[in-house]
């Protein structure tokens, strides 16, 4: 019995590793006014701005007055309007859940090691290494994240990152590419020529598209553009079919040996968390490609009008 509840618990936690590892690459948003951003920003902060249309400026020592941010940039003061700024972020981010994953992967690795050669004193030699193990794996886990820090998203909403297991649906406007692609992207670009421009997302409005390519940037007319697509990744995927794949694979085995009640749910604890591994690992290295622009198609259209008061016909054109 001891067992069977360690495992209900193992499995629960797996299932929150897995929400945790997939909500942190999906969309996100801030529901902070903007006239609390100030509120939530310090001197010493680096805070990251992605304009609408302006792209992506960072510096530091933020204010808020009435609709407009203001920080310092190299350059200087940069003023900019809150209906402009897509959204902002300020480095560093939480360890909690690095440490959470890590316990999390740790424990369960190490009590099932104690597991296949605990018996007959599992019932207190599995739950001391599995405590042992994840305590060793928050710290792990909490020093990744320390010496990675990525960015917390402060105000605004912004797109999902390349490895998501869903994606936004592409936009038909050029100038609405800043909620599908973030700064630094690599993004590929394909022309009514037919030919395909590749390199990194800089900034794009209405009427051009900027991009860096081998370190020289790139404008493209937006009326000659057809498409344009993110590149990324199966990680969120193999996050999520992972896990799902290999508990089945081992409660399928499990169950051929007879196994108890609690042998098969450890069982799928366990291959739930290498699949959680091995998914993840598998996944980020598969590449994807991502629509994020799509061209309305030009169409030319005549139809006949014919009503007792007239006679002709009716010209659309759409492009």
């Amino acid at each position: 019995m001891m067992i069977s509840r360690l495992a209900a618990r193992q499995i629960s936690s797996v299932g929150l590793l897995i929400t945790i590892a997939a909500t942190r690459v999906a969309a996100q948003t801030s529901d902070r006014p903007f006239g609390d951003l100030g509120r939530y920003l310090t001197p010493d902060d680096t805070i990251y701005v992605v304009g609408r249309t302006s792209g992506e400026a960072h510096g530091n020592s933020a204010s808020v007055s009435g609709q407009q941010l203001m920080i310092t940039t190299s350059a200087g003061w940069l003023p900019m309007s809150s209906a402009e700024i897509a959204w902002v972020e300020k480095r560093g981010d939480a360890v909690w859940n690095g440490a959470l994953i890590g316990a999390g992967t740790l424990g369960i690795l190490v009590a099932a090691a104690a597991g296949s050669s605990c018996s007959p004193d599992c019932e207190s030699a599995i739950p001391v290494a599995g405590a042992f193990g994840a305590g060793i794996g928050a710290g792990l886990g909490a020093l990744i994240d320390w010496l990675h820090p990525g960015r917390t998203l402060v105000y605004g909403t912004r797109p999902s990152s390349v490895h998501a297991l869903r994606a936004e649906p592409p936009v038909e406007r050029v100038g609405l590419l800043w909620s599908r692609v973030r700064p630094g992207d690599r993004v590929s670009v394909q022309r009514r020529s037919g030919e395909s421009l590749e390199g990194t997302f800089v900034r794009a409005t209405d009427s051009t598209l900027l991009i860096e390519s081998d370190g020289q940037p790139v404008q493209v007319d937006g009326t000659d553009i057809v498409a344009v697509t993110r590149r990324g990744s199966q990680l969120g995927r193999g996050i999520v079919l992972g896990p799902a794949v290999t508990a089945t694979l081992t409660v399928t085995g499990a169950l051929s040996d007879g196994s108890s009640a609690g042998e098969i749910a450890f069982a799928a604890a366990i291959g739930a968390t290498g699949g959680l591994f091995w998914g993840a690992l598998i996944g980020r290295i598969v590449p994807r490609r991502i629509p994020a622009y799509i061209a309305t198609p030009r169409t030319v259209r005549l139809a006949p009008i014919f009503t007792p008061d007239q006679r002709g016909a009716l010209l659309s054109i759409r492009y």
